[in-house]
């Protein structure tokens, strides 16, 4: 059995994102108000007061993994399930459950574990085998394109600081950072999906995610007047109802439709460079 005292929840951002930190925790404390572990948030210079956040200030303004580095080397604790901050907490969450998959993830002495579950569909972007331990668990696939990525996620402590290279962005490092990983000894972990459910879930179900390239997404906003939230919807532009059809449109696409599409975009993109 795990001692939650080895384990701390980092959520990751900056003072660019600073309108997202009140919902964020808000969310926390609605849906996950036992959490038995420190919480961390990672800024630039800000110091909000939040209740039971220890506030890491990097202290300067750089690229992502370079802020995370220095951050990261504050945190005690040896594992480290990492948020980002628009990843809003959406339903309660079950220590019991949880603590499960952490004891899984212990047992196995692995590096990381995805802890995000999305439909299957999706499966062929981090494929993995069932443990025969545990038919809950998957092994990932070394090849895989994501073989690291940077959904709700755990992480061995030591690991992610080895893996981190200063000057990468985030996408930078899932893409990068899978491919250094390739040759690893260590195991890399996900919850497995469920059938039943087509929107993102495990043992956290949270909302994936609440702003995508600076925009506000209209999902959070109905979320947030749902449960009486605070959102401030002047920080930021927001998502027209058009872009919202659109985007639920392409979601819903089989993958090789996407593939297809993502492709012609980026050969009609390229031409007009």
């Amino acid at each position: 059995m795990n001692n939650s005292k080895d384990y701390a929840v980092l959520v990751v951002s900056c003072d660019r994102y600073s309108d997202m930190w009140e919902p964020f925790f808000d969310f926390f404390k609605l849906f996950w108000s036992n959490c038995p572990f420190n919480v961390y948030l990672s800024t630039n210079y800000k110091t909000p007061n939040i209740d039971n956040v220890s506030v890491l200030n990097c202290n300067f303004s750089s690229d992502w993994s370079s802020e995370l580095l220095s951050v990261i080397e504050k945190i005690p604790e040896k594992n480290i399930i990492l948020f980002l901050e628009d990843y809003f907490i959406r339903e309660k969450v079950d220590n019991d459950v949880l603590m499960s998959y952490l004891d899984c993830f212990n047992d196995r002495k692995a590096a990381y574990m995805k802890l995000g579950c999305f439909s299957s569909k999706y499966n062929e972007l981090w494929p993995y085998k069932t443990l025969d331990s545990n038919p809950k668990v998957g092994v990932i696939d070394k090849t895989s394109k994501y073989l690291v990525c940077l959904q709700l996620t755990l992480w061995d402590k030591s690991f992610l600081k080895e893996l981190l290279i200063k000057g990468e962005s985030p996408w930078q490092f899932e893409i990068n950072g899978s491919r250094r990983c390739e040759q690893s000894d260590r195991e890399f972990l996900c919850v497995k999906e469920s059938k039943f459910r087509l929107d993102v879930h495990g043992p956290i179900v949270y909302l994936c995610g609440a702003i995508t390239q600076g925009v506000l997404m209209r999902d959070a906003i109905r979320m947030a007047a749902k449960y009486g939230v605070n959102i401030d919807l002047t920080a930021r532009p927001i998502e027209s109802r058009s872009q919202e059809i659109a985007r639920r449109i392409r979601i819903g696409l089989p993958m090789p439709i996407r593939h297809g599409l993502d492709f012609l975009k980026s050969r009609i993109y390229g031409r007009r460079k």
